[in-house]
């Protein structure tokens, strides 16, 4: 939709990401430094504790699971990464042998952190990091018993330090994501569960109040619904955070020409249109607004 409406046309998916690409090769050459503290941010995410959300949320889900709640004190990267981190230092005499382990896990985390990070895409990661978490696991004890102070001290320095990586708080809470939230609304509102999606969008914009999606659910719910005053006041607040928001100022036009101001209507509609003229709805919607427009006395 961003590069559709950058280029004036509808795209092909390839044209699509031929604009991404160009537009990421012009801010690494223009912006070095500020890329490099982006990408440090990123391997940082990539082992971090919390799971970033995509289209499902983990957190969201422990609170309709308690298996998953119960799975999920321990089943996360903050004991597996350290783990790991430990059984690498245990293993690394017999790198001759590993190095096709190292190389992969490597190469996931890398391309993880230079594309998105997602629980889901650092998914790949796990069996590499079972492998040596379970190093750690069958070789620290009988290390420690044998008395060999040097090498377990480093390795109790690489789990500790590992730790302190993996729950740096570079992503906040362990929490329900706002996307997340706004998906569950999306599902209560369709089963006719009305109090409960407006609670799940609010819920959604308290964790990310910039969130303009929540907006605009929040604001069509509330506006079928009668309450027409907030859900305007949503949809203007969805447009301040993105002027661009085609969407909301198609929905701001249809609440209007409903309370009878086709003026303000057509303008509403018109901006809709030219943010993004293949917004079918909005085009529909802008003829039908001129035409009861022309047709008044």
């Amino acid at each position: 939709e961003i590069a559709s409406q950058a280029l004036g046309r509808a795209l092909f998916a390839r044209e699509v990401s031929a604009y991404w690409l160009r537009r990421s090769w012009d801010y690494i050459r223009s912006e070095p430094l500020d890329w490099i503290r982006l990408m440090g941010r990123k391997w940082l995410i990539v082992w971090n504790v919390r799971e970033l959300e995509d289209a499902d949320d983990f957190y969201l889900y422990q609170k309709w699971s308690w298996l998953l709640r119960g799975l999920g004190w321990a089943n996360h990267f903050g004991l597996l990464v350290p783990l790991a981190a430990m059984g690498l230092v245990l293993t690394w005499r017999q790198w001759r042998e590993l190095w096709l382990l190292y190389a992969l896990l490597l190469s996931f985390a890398l391309t993880v952190a230079l594309f998105y990070v997602f629980g889901r895409h650092r998914l790949a990661m796990v069996p590499a990091l079972a492998l040596f978490a379970g190093a750690s696991l069958s070789q620290f004890g009988p290390l420690f018993r044998k008395r060999e102070v040097r090498q377990s001290l480093i390795a109790a320095a690489a789990l500790l330090l590992t730790i302190a990586m993996v729950y740096w708080p570079v992503m906040g809470e362990r929490t329900p994501s706002a996307a997340g939230l706004n998906n569950l609304g999306i599902v209560l509102a369709q089963q006719g569960r009305i109090e409960m999606a407006l609670r799940s969008y609010r819920l959604a914009l308290q964790a990310e109040p910039r969130f303009i999606a929540a907006h605009y659910n929040l604001a069509t719910l509330l506006a079928r619904h009668g309450k027409i005053d907030e859900a305007k006041l949503l949809l203007h607040e969805a447009i301040k955070i993105n002027p661009g928001y085609a969407m909301a100022h198609n929905k701001l036009g249809e609440i209007t020409a409903a309370q009878g101001d086709l003026e303000v209507a057509v303008v509403h509609f018109r901006e809709a249109v030219g943010i993004q003229p293949q917004l079918a709805e909005a085009r529909r919607n802008l003829e039908k607004a001129i035409a009861l427009r022309n047709k008044k006395p």
